[in-house]
């Protein structure tokens, strides 16, 4: 990945973060490789943090997660509870 495409992916998530923010069940954007079937790929997607995932039936249109982002795939992942020590 070029230090063109880190730019624009920056920006992509710099633009959307409040929107995603905004949904229901949405904790925190971030961008790392995109999570499939368990495993990582080498895929750089949007990472959407959330509480629980929601089955999209039981979601309105509106607060489904886009699966991309100006052509950058997102990727939703449960967020670990935090625990302090």
């Amino acid at each position: 990945m070029t230090m063109e495409n880190i730019s624009e992916l920056k920006s992509v998530k710099t633009k959307y973060s409040a929107y995603l923010l905004s949904l229901p069940n949405v904790e925190g954007v971030g961008i790392g490789l995109k999570v499939s079937g368990g495993k990582k790929t080498q895929q750089i997607a949007i990472k959407v943090f959330v509480k629980e995932k929601i089955s999209r039936d039981n979601l309105a249109a509106s607060e489904l997660i886009p699966e991309q982002l100006e052509g950058v795939p997102t990727d939703v992942e449960v967020l670990a509870p935090l625990r302090a020590n």
